[in-house]
């Protein structure tokens, strides 16, 4: 509302922060319901580049083809740092740290410099 009258939501429902660095934008996700794909690939096209990306990826209950196309992506992409946690699932934090570099779990209270 503003002043009193119903206003159209401009928020949309899922949001990523982007924090632009020396070496590149690094992307915060939340849960990653636009999917981190969709997130990375609008990154790309913004700023031509991904040093990093911390967050939910939202692959908790995914299946291992899904997983595998993710994984595929971000190698495409090569960011150096990939922190996934939250909604990621175990299952594909497991398989992205077999299949890329870079790949540290993150826990709550755990402390990063980007």
């Amino acid at each position: 509302m503003e002043r009193g009258s119903l206003v159209p939501d401009i928020m949309m429902d899922d949001m990523s922060l982007i924090v632009r660095t020396k070496r590149g934008p690094v992307v915060f996700t939340g849960c990653a319901h636009a999917g981190i794909v969709n997130i990375l690939n609008t990154v790309v096209e913004m700023f031509g580049e991904v040093d990093g990306v911390v967050g939910g990826f939202h692959l908790f209950d995914a299946s291992e083809e899904r997983i595998i196309k993710t994984i595929e992506m971000l190698s495409e992409i090569e960011p150096e740092i990939i922190l996934p946690c939250h909604c990621t699932g175990e299952n594909a934090i497991e398989m992205m740290k077999e299949r890329l570099e870079g790949v540290k779990p993150l826990k709550a209270g755990d402390i990063i410099e980007i």
